[in-house]
């Protein structure tokens, strides 16, 4: 992407993995050309009990089994975090599997290609 929004509060996402009883995620969050003031980043299964329209930035890396339901999950679940004009940000490899749920949630999206993943941007 060529610029980042301006922003006060991002939330990131990423597929985690379940491993016995142990948990792996990781969480890269990478803002270019000035420092944030307020960062604050909130790991959730599902988002549940965080403030709706409250959010500047989401960052999604949903995993994509489960006919997509877990994507469209975090797809409709971060569009409901975005304060009016918030960003929406989803890397995928499936560019075709993901473009329609994108368009249905989002209306009008945009696509970036970076080494081999597509990036969906979305205004909410």
């Amino acid at each position: 992407m060529s610029s980042v929004p301006p922003s006060d509060t991002i939330i990131g996402s990423a597929a985690a993995s379940c491993s016995s009883s142990r948990w792996h995620a990781a969480i890269i969050v990478v803002c270019v050309g000035r420092p944030l003031a307020n960062f604050q980043t909130i790991a959730s299964p599902n988002a549940a009990g965080l403030p709706e329209s409250s959010f500047d930035v989401v960052l999604a890396n949903p995993p994509y089994y489960a006919q997509l339901t877990i994507a469209r999950m975090f797809m409709e679940r971060g569009k409901a975090l975005l304060k009016p004009g918030g960003r929406f940000y989803l890397v995928t490899k499936m560019l075709e599997l993901v473009a329609e749920p994108m368009q249905e949630v989002f209306g009008e999206t945009d696509v970036f290609e970076r080494r081999g993943y597509f990036i969906f941007a979305a205004t909410r």
